[in-house]
C-alpha cells in the first residue's frame, strides 16, 4: 500500500509540474537534451561517458556475463524537445558502441509507455516500470538465445 500511493503520488506530481510549472517542466527536459547534445557534439566528453560505460561492459564480460545495453524509453515530450535527428544520433552511436564492445543492443527510447507511467519526462514510476519490464522480457527473448 505505501510503495503504490507514493508512486501514485509521484504521477500526480508530473501531471502537476507539467501543468502548473511547465516552465520548470520544460527546464528539465531541455536540460537532459542538452547534455546528450554535448556528450554527442564534444569528442572528449562522449570518449569519457562511453569509456565509462565500456569498462562496466569489460568488467561484467570477462567475468562470463553476456551484456546488453538497453536505452529506455523517453515520454514522448522529451522526444519532441530533443528532435529526432538528436534521438537518431544517440541510439545509432550507443548501437554501434554496443556492436564494437560484442553487446547486443536493445532500443526502447520511443516504446509506448502510458501516460499514467511516468513519473517525469525521463523517469518511469511503478506502473511504467512494469510495461517496461515485460517489453524488455520479450525482446531479450530475441536476443538472448
Amino acid at each position: 500500500p505505501f510503495r503504490s500511493s507514493l508512486f501514485s503520488g509521484f504521477h500526480r506530481a508530473h501531471a502537476c509540474r507539467k501543468r502548473t510549472m511547465p516552465e520548470k517542466y520544460d527546464q528539465d527536459m531541455r536540460s537532459i537534451c542538452d547534455i546528450v547534445r554535448g556528450i554527442l557534439a564534444n569528442p572528449a566528453a562522449q570518449e569519457e561517458y562511453f569509456e565509462m560505460i565500456g569498462r562496466a561492459v569489460e568488467f561484467a564480460q570477462s567475468r562470463g556475463i553476456d551484456v546488453v545495453l538497453m536505452h529506455t524509453p523517453w515520454h514522448q515530450d522529451m522526444i519532441e524537445t530533443a528532435g529526432a535527428d538528436l534521438v537518431r544520433r544517440f541510439t545509432d552511436y550507443t548501437r554501434d558502441f554496443a556492436h564494437r564492445k560484442g553487446c547486443a543492443y536493445l532500443n526502447l527510447m520511443e516504446a509506448e509507455i502510458p501516460e499514467e507511467g511516468w513519473f517525469n519526462a525521463s523517469h518511469m514510476n511503478e506502473r511504467g516500470a512494469k510495461v517496461l519490464t515485460e517489453m524488455v522480457r520479450d525482446r531479450l527473448k530475441d536476443l538472448v538465445k
